[in-house]
């Protein structure tokens, strides 16, 4: 008995699954490039050090999660959920602007060189090594920058707003406050500087 091949997804389900990917890609990054950046190490270096297994541990799980995210945006595979598969669905269909949709290929096409390093550190470094490996070592495993990764997130972002006007509009989730996340894990260390000021204040 043949197997009978799997339906192909519609265009609104594969906008659905890359939309739900991308957003938290997006969360990802904003944490870890809160948790790398110079300014957060000098403002609140007590407290990453009180707290430092835990916040390496969501430092590198975020790095993890927005590669892996772009990744499979990317993957170049025929058979993937990726950028292309979804921007050939919406070209396929004859009422398409067919301008706009060369413009996202475009936009898309402008992070060639990052995708490609985005596939090398997930192949090479997370599917075939170990995902403890660290930031600085992926970074120089390929040449990549942490503003290139981001670029790549927003990049990523706009193309699925773009392609969210052809459907029922832009997903929710890609549009929200860009910056809540970042506000959200900035109040945190706001919050445990204070607190350990109130402790030491109280035993003086």
């Amino acid at each position: 008995m043949t197997k009978s091949k799997k339906p192909k997804l519609e265009t609104r389900e594969i906008y659905k699954a890359l939309s739900l990917v991308i957003a938290e890609t997006m969360s990802a990054e904003q944490i870890w490039r809160y948790l790398i950046s110079p300014q957060t190490h000098q403002d609140y270096e007590t407290q990453l050090g009180i707290y430092i297994p835990f916040f390496n541990g969501v430092r590198q799980s975020t790095f993890v999660t927005t590669v892996l995210g772009l990744a499979k945006f990317s993957d170049s595979q025929n058979n993937a959920l990726n950028a292309k598969t979804l921007l050939d669905a919406l070209g396929a269909n004859d009422a398409a602007d067919t301008k706009e949709i060369e413009r996202l290929n475009e936009r898309y096409s402008d992070c060639a060189e990052t995708w490609k390093k985005i596939m090398k550190i997930r192949h090479n470094v997370f599917a075939h090594t170990s995902a403890s490996v660290k930031e600085d070592e992926a970074f120089a495993m390929v040449s990549i920058t942490p503003n290139e990764i981001s670029a790549a997130v927003e990049i990523a972002r706009e193309i699925l707003v773009g392609a969210g006007n052809f459907l029922d509009g832009p997903a929710p989730e890609l549009t929200f406050d860009q910056k809540s996340t970042e506000r959200d894990i900035s109040k945190l260390f706001k919050n445990l500087k204070a607190g350990r000021e109130a402790r030491l204040n109280a035993n003086a």
